[in-house]
């Protein structure tokens, strides 16, 4: 009984400027080890926690890597999962770029983030109860494939203020991996 829910209003803290930061660079431009805090953190669709912790820590974290881009076909292109997570859709259609997410860049645009974003991109099927990792050999030696999906992540990046990329490439078969 003495528990009530917490408005949305009422959580809302000012926002405040990170105080673990020395200088004045770009997080990505700090050359690492040189004594300078820099904080990251990953952020995922498929966990409700994810975004309610990226609220309340925004303005401490410096590169923020959100799990939103898939390439599991061998032509090279770049998918997302729907918002159910049931099923897959391309990213880029007739060369405009299709919403991947509806909340973190707003946010981060109304609470003037310091936040720099690098989307990741991952060879993992987060389909089927479960998800796996997808054998993408094919797309690794066609060179083809491969420079469509360098097209598409430029056409993607140039579609709002990321930084760059997170390339999270996993379980490559050793006789694919010169490719």
């Amino acid at each position: 009984p003495p528990l009530k829910a917490i408005k949305e209003k009422e959580r809302r803290r000012a926002p405040y400027r990170a105080t673990h930061r020395k200088s004045k660079a770009a997080p990505s431009q700090v050359v690492l080890n040189t004594d300078e805090g820099i904080r990251a953190a990953f952020y995922v669709t498929w966990d409700a926690g994810s975004f309610s912790a990226l609220k309340d820590y925004v303005h401490q974290i410096d590169l923020l890597f959100p799990e939103w881009l898939h390439m599991l076909t061998p032509d090279g292109r770049l998918q997302a999962a729907s918002t159910d997570g049931r099923s897959l859709y391309d990213v880029i259609r007739s060369g405009k770029v299709q919403q991947v997410d509806d909340k973190v860049m707003p946010f981060l645009a109304t609470e003037k983030a310091e936040t720099e974003v690098f989307p990741l991109v991952n060879n993992y099927n987060p389909l089927n109860g479960g998800g796996e990792w997808i054998d993408i050999s094919g797309f690794l030696r066609d060179a083809q494939a491969r420079a469509e999906f360098r097209r598409q992540l430029d056409v993607f990046l140039s579609s709002d203020k990321y930084r760059g990329i997170s390339l999270d490439f996993e379980d490559i078969p050793t006789k694919s991996q010169p490719a």
